[in-house]
């Protein structure tokens, strides 16, 4: 059995390397969520850009808060109140916006203390 095994290479000196490590879907989310429930603005730095922190924050911005997605190596979040069309449903008693269930959007359904596909009040 020990034939089968695969020798792992070595090095003849010591290395001598930087390795970027890619951005993580949880890692990412929480930030957004975090940076929404901040007192000041901040930003994520090198943002994993996937569908499940691409509706993240499209559900934080349908909340009123700002977060730019622009650029891959960095997104800001500023968790200004919620003004417009979010507040003014508010105040009719309806719901500020609806979020998709996802894997990765569950932290925000959590914050916000709704479970499930219901619309999100903030």
């Amino acid at each position: 059995m020990t034939a089968d095994l695969w020798p792992a290479p070595t090095a003849s000196s010591p290395v001598d390397a930087t390795v970027t490590v890619p951005g993580s879907k949880s890692v990412t989310n929480r930030a957004l969520v975090l940076g929404a429930l901040a007192s000041e603005p901040g930003w994520i730095r090198r943002p994993l850009r996937s569908r499940d922190t691409l509706l993240m924050a499209a559900g934080l911005r349908a909340m009123g808060k700002h977060v730019s997605t622009v650029g891959d190596r960095r997104w800001i979040v500023r968790p200004r109140p919620s003004v417009g069309a979010p507040a003014e449903r508010r105040r009719r008693g309806e719901p500020a916006a609806t979020c998709p269930r996802s894997e990765r959007t569950d932290p925000l359904h959590d914050v916000v203390g709704l479970p499930g596909q219901r619309p999100l009040r903030a």
